[in-house]
Parts: C-alpha cells; structure tokens; sequence
C-alpha cells in the first residue's frame, strides 16, 4: 500500500509539474495576449484620436462654409430687392416718360392750333384795317372773324395744364427728397438702428 501510495504521489506530483508548466505557459500567453491587446488598443487609440481631429476639422470647415453661404444667401437677397426696386423704378420712368411724350405730342398740337389761331387774328387784324367802320361794327366778330369761344377753350386749357404741371412738379419734388432720404437712411429694422 505504501509503494502504491507512493506511485500514486509520484504521479500527482508529475502532474502537479505539468499543470505548473502548463500554468506557466498559460501566463506567458496571457501576458502575449494581454500585450497584443494593449498594442491593438492603443492603435486603435491613436486611430480614434486622428479620426476625432479628421472630425473636427471636417466641422470646422463645414461651419466656415455654411458662413459663407449664409452670407452669400443675404447679399443675393439684398441684390434681389435693390434689383426689384430698380425694376420698380425703371417701370415708373418708363410710365413718366410715355406720359412726357403724349404730353409733348399734346403741347405740339396745341401749339399748332395756337399758331394757326394767330395766323386767324392777324388775318382777320389785316381784313379789319382794311374794311371800314360800320363794316367792322355789323359783323359778328367784328375784331378777330373767328369764335371767342375757341379761344376761351384753349386760354382754358393752357390754364389747367399749367395748374397741373406746377402740382405734378410739387409731388414730384416731394417723391424725390423722400426716395432720397430713405435710401441714405434706412428704416431701423426690429427697432434697432442700422
């Protein structure tokens, strides 16, 4: 009993060895493992922080760019509407001009049927110093042989446009000084000065 007793702890302790061996291999892969793992980690590590820093100045870029665009974005609205307002301003100097045309058209005429009303006076002035009194006295018109009328007519309309003229250049010279003054100093937007 004592030989197999003593086999029996032989054995135990070449197994003991063994495991000891076995736990002793075991650590040294533990710790190559455990080193491999460090170097993986700080690898990736170091790949995290230089994509952090990638993100980071992928970020600040995108914001600059977005700056950029969002100032682009208010000149072009501020050319849109300084456009628009030009167009606005176009389309009425074109309406004054037309209206300045038909009015010169207008002013030609009449003034053709002025000189024509004074070609009439100066006729009619030369006839009158050549007929005799009584003569001058029975006719109708007597001094100027054309209607008083229609130089009532004209007298008239010359009076009215001249009205209109000294009001149009009265509201015109208004709407200058005010397109003026409001393009030199704004309006205060949200009450806040400019």
């Amino acid at each position: 009993m004592v030989h197999e007793i003593t086999t029996e702890r032989d054995r135990l302790q070449a197994d003991n060895a063994k495991l000891l061996t076995d736990l002793d291999a075991a650590k040294a892969e533990a710790a190559k493992q455990k080193e491999a793992a460090t170097a993986v980690e700080q690898t990736l590590n170091n790949a995290l922080t230089a994509q952090k820093a990638s993100t980071d100045e992928v970020h600040k870029r995108l914001d600059a760019t977005m700056a950029k665009l969002h100032e682009v974005i208010d000149k072009y609205n501020a050319l849109n509407k300084a456009k628009n307002e030009l167009t606005t301003d176009y389309a009425g100097l074109q309406n004054t001009q037309q209206l300045t045309a038909n009015e010169l058209k207008a002013c030609e005429a009449k003034n053709a049927n002025m000189y024509q009303g004074a070609q009439q006076v100066m006729k009619s002035l030369a006839a009158c110093q050549n007929r005799g009194v009584i003569e001058t006295l029975t006719g109708s018109e007597p001094f100027t042989q054309i209607g008083n009328v229609e130089f009532e007519l004209l007298m008239q309309e010359y009076e009215d446009k001249l009205k209109k003229q000294k009001y149009q250049r009265d509201v015109n010279a208004a709407t200058i000084i005010n397109a003026a003054a409001k393009k030199t100093n704004p309006a205060p937007v949200n009450g806040q000065q400019q």
